[in-house]
């Protein structure tokens, strides 16, 4: 498990908003990659506690979260010096899937946005342009976004041959002000969204599967990480 403190390393949450941490060049083709690591990425100064995962774990996403939580609660409410205690209450806690997801928490949090707002723009966006996208295959991120709009990128299924189509989408901010009104009724619509630390509007569609008994190579790499953010 990495531990990214912001506090301490701020030219790393600089990359990440550039979008260029983890990116690395192929040495066969020369393309772009991205390898998204497990790391809990921590910010005091901001308040934000942000276990974050690989995009397809979302589909363990009730066991992740409840991880992310218990790492939070003996890290800093019950094993840690009474002044990290007073600190707790302020911190933002999220368990994250992905780094252009990561990287979507740091912006919204720097305008001053609830995230949770933003997953509810995606499922209404993402209703009005192309309904088959609602499903847990399709990831949207937020690349930028100013007074007038927000500018998101699409990567969901094709419909013909199930390869993977990109799209730039750009909503007006009336759209998020719509939202922003009718906060306290979606709440009690969407629970799953408002009263977790899995702020994914993919968690409506994954499965939540349970974290595997015998995982494979890969699944047990994740546990591994998972196990490290938690007492034993």
């Amino acid at each position: 498990m990495w531990t990214l403190h912001a506090t301490r390393m701020p030219e790393l949450r600089d990359a990440i908003l550039a979008g260029q941490f983890q990116r690395l060049a192929c040495p066969e083709c020369g393309r772009a990659v991205v390898a998204e690591p497990t790391l809990l990425y921590t910010d005091f100064d901001r308040h934000q506690w942000y276990g974050t995962f690989p995009t397809n774990a979302v589909k363990n996403w009730g066991a992740i979260a409840q991880k992310v939580r218990d790492g939070f609660q003996h890290n800093m409410m019950e094993a840690c010096p009474p002044l990290v205690r007073e600190w707790a209450p302020h911190f933002q806690v999220r368990a994250v899937f992905g780094l252009a997801a990561l990287r979507e928490k740091l912006l919204l949090h720097e305008a001053g946005i609830d995230d949770r707002w933003i997953e509810l723009v995606k499922l209404r966006m993402l209703r009005d342009t192309a309904a088959p996208w609602l499903n847990v295959r399709t990831r949207v991120w937020l690349d930028q976004l100013d007074d007038e709009g927000l500018d998101f990128t699409v990567v969901g299924p094709n419909a013909a041959d199930g390869t993977e189509v990109v799209h730039r989408i750009r909503v007006v901010r009336g759209a998020l002000d719509e939202i922003v009104q009718s906060a306290d009724r979606l709440a009690n619509t969407w629970p799953e969204l408002f009263e977790g630390v899995a702020v994914d509007w993919r968690i409506l569609f994954a499965s939540n599967s349970p974290l595997p008994e015998h995982p494979k190579d890969d699944e047990q790499l994740l546990l591994d990480h998972l196990y490290n953010m938690a007492p034993r």
